[in-house]
């Protein structure tokens, strides 16, 4: 039988960040594809972290991609410092 990982919560919102930090915005189905999430968790997450304004969408044409508002971007980098904290307790991220 093969072990499957399980993120935690915190691990799922650093990995949604960092795919929207590395598209400079992003939409749904970049952020479902790189995150490896299904639509409805991701979903989830995303009106989650729009409504505490981590998160913003503008619109682009057709496209409404995510981007990180200030308060994200500050989260974002808060997260990256912990992460080596975390896992060195043996709680990776």
């Amino acid at each position: 039988m093969v072990r499957q990982d399980y993120r935690s919560h915190v691990g799922v919102i650093l990995t949604i960040l960092e795919v929207i930090d590395d598209y400079q915005g992003a939409g749904v189905t970049e952020i479902t594809r790189d995150a490896n999430l299904p639509y409805s968790r991701a979903k989830t997450y995303l009106q989650r972290m729009e409504e505490e304004g981590y998160l913003d969408r503008h619109t682009q044409g057709r496209k409404k991609p995510y981007e990180l508002t200030k308060k994200g971007k500050e989260f974002l980098k808060t997260l990256k410092r912990a992460e080596p904290f975390f896992e060195s307790l043996g709680f990776p991220l």
